[in-house]
């Protein structure tokens, strides 16, 4: 007796669905990704007016020109007695913020100049205000 020859079955290849699956899935995100828009690009951030901070003579702001003047609360000073005026030791023995406004066309080394000696008069935290660039 003879029997009939089963045909081998083939082995079903996995991978053309995982393509076609991919492939899906690359679509919907490249579709979705340019239908939504961004939000952010329709928003305009409020605006505040600028002030210059040498016509606020309430804050405890050294203002250093671009010829080297000093001004602190608004009257011009020399840097000893701005220092003078500005390191008052707090309770922990430490001096408060010292906040420096220098103007752009000073010259770095007149800048550094006055930075160390604010800090040779015993300053121990001086920030430099500076504007951001966007």
């Amino acid at each position: 007796m003879r029997l009939a020859r089963r045909e081998k079955r083939r082995a079903i290849d996995g991978t053309i669905p995982l393509i076609n699956v991919v492939f899906l899935l690359l679509m919907f995100f490249l579709f979705a990704g340019t239908i939504a828009s961004d939000p952010a690009h329709k928003i305009e951030p409020p605006t505040t007016p600028a002030e210059d901070p040498a016509d606020r003579p309430d804050l405890d702001i050294l203002v250093i020109d671009a010829t080297g003047a000093i001004t602190l609360r608004g009257e011009m000073v020399d840097l000893a007695t701005a220092a003078r005026r500005l390191i008052a030791p707090g309770k922990d023995g430490r001096s408060a913020p010292i906040r420096v406004v220098a103007d752009r066309r000073l010259p770095a080394d007149r800048l550094t100049d006055a930075i160390a000696a604010l800090t040779a008069a015993g300053a121990h935290n001086i920030m430099l205000i500076t504007e951001a660039r966007r």
